[in-house]
């Protein structure tokens, strides 16, 4: 009991802050929120910019498989080269512009391939996602 007395008896030290330390966390918990935000922005800029990679490879695959097809299906008929070719670059920009995407090249690879390069925008960057891929018989 003794020392639940002395307890009640002693004297509490309270610390009081300085009048002048008032609100002196506020511009550091400012300063943080502000960094905080300028790291999330980054994040999502870097984030569209792999988007957008990623939707340039998928268009640019797509655009040459169906610029291949095109002109192995119109060398089969009969058509020369070149307008095969000249019919497999115009069903690739249609391709590509059903994925948002502009083709930027269209040509012949090696053997009987078709080369595309395609690019496509990104919101909030100042270039757009280019990519190129290659569709055709098989190198052997």
């Amino acid at each position: 009991m003794a020392s639940v007395r002395a307890l009640r008896d002693s004297k509490v030290a309270t610390v009081s802050a300085d009048a002048g330390d008032r609100g002196s966390a506020s511009p550091l918990v400012v300063a943080m929120v502000a960094v905080v935000m300028v790291l999330a922005g980054a994040s999502a800029q870097v984030g569209a910019a792999l988007v957008g990679e990623a939707r340039a490879s998928a268009a640019a695959d797509l655009v040459a498989l169906g610029a291949a097809r095109t002109d192995r299906d119109l060398r089969a008929q009969g058509f020369t080269a070149s307008s095969a070719l000249a019919a497999a670059c115009d069903v690739a920009s249609s391709v590509a512009r059903v994925n948002q995407a502009a083709l930027t090249d269209c040509s012949r690879g090696a053997g009987a391939s078709v080369v595309v390069s395609v690019s496509v925008p990104i919101r909030g960057w100042p270039q757009p996602a280019t990519a190129t891929a290659r569709a055709g018989p098989a190198r052997g």
